[in-house]
C-alpha cells in the first residue's frame, strides 16, 4: 500500500510533488484565453463564438440552426442487423431522431419517418437516408390514427417486421411493434 515504508512515502512525494508543477502551470494560464475544442475524429468541431440563436415556436427547424448539427457517423460501418425490417420514426426529421434514423438506415433497415411540418428538414433526412442506400418514405401529420398510418404506408415494406423509435411513442395496434 502506497505512503508506508520509506518507498511508498517517497512515491507519495513525487506524485504530490508532480501535481502541484501542474496545479502551478493551469493558475498561469490566462483566464480569458480560451481553448479551441478537442478536434477528433472525422468532424472538425465548431469554435466559438457562435451566432446567435434563436429560440423558435416549436416545432423547430433544424434547418435554421448554426453551425448546423452534426448526425452523421461517418467511422461507423452498420452490420446489417435490422436488414428486412421498416423502422417508423417519429420526428426522425432533426435531432436526436434523424442521428437514429440515419444509423437505423446503416443497420439496413428501410424507413418511415413522421414529421410535424418541417418539410425541409424531412427532406435532408431522406436523403441521408437514400444515400445509405436505403429507401424512406416521410409521412407530414399532426396527429395520425392507426387507420391512416396503415393507409399512408399501403405497400411499404410489407411482409417486413416493423418496429417504432418515439420520444412520446404510443402503440398503434397492428401498425408498429414498440422495441
Amino acid at each position: 500500500m502506497p505512503g508506508k515504508g520509506k518507498a511508498g512515502k517517497t512515491a507519495v512525494a513525487k506524485q504530490r510533488n508532480i501535481q502541484s508543477g501542474i496545479d502551478a502551470a493551469d493558475r498561469k494560464k490566462s483566464k480569458t484565453a480560451k481553448e479551441a475544442p478537442m478536434q477528433a475524429g472525422a468532424w472538425r468541431y465548431p469554435v466559438a463564438p457562435f451566432p446567435r440563436q434563436h429560440h423558435h415556436s416549436k416545432p423547430g427547424h433544424e434547418s435554421r440552426i448554426e453551425p448546423a448539427p452534426m448526425f452523421d457517423a461517418p467511422f461507423y460501418i452498420g452490420s446489417r442487423k435490422l436488414e428486412g425490417k421498416v423502422a417508423l420514426i417519429t420526428g426522425g426529421d432533426s435531432g436526436i431522431g434523424r442521428a437514429v434514423v440515419v444509423l437505423f438506415a446503416r443497420e439496413g433497415a428501410d424507413i418511415a419517418i413522421m414529421y410535424l411540418e418541417e418539410h425541409g428538414d424531412a427532406n435532408v433526412t431522406k436523403n441521408a437516408v437514400e444515400a445509405e442506400g436505403k429507401r424512406c418514405i416521410t409521412i407530414f401529420r399532426r396527429r395520425q390514427s392507426a387507420r391512416a398510418l396503415r393507409a399512408e404506408c399501403h405497400g411499404y415494406g410489407e411482409g417486413a417486421g416493423w418496429f417504432g423509435y418515439s420520444g412520446k411513442q404510443r402503440r398503434l395496434p397492428g401498425t408498429c411493434i414498440n422495441v
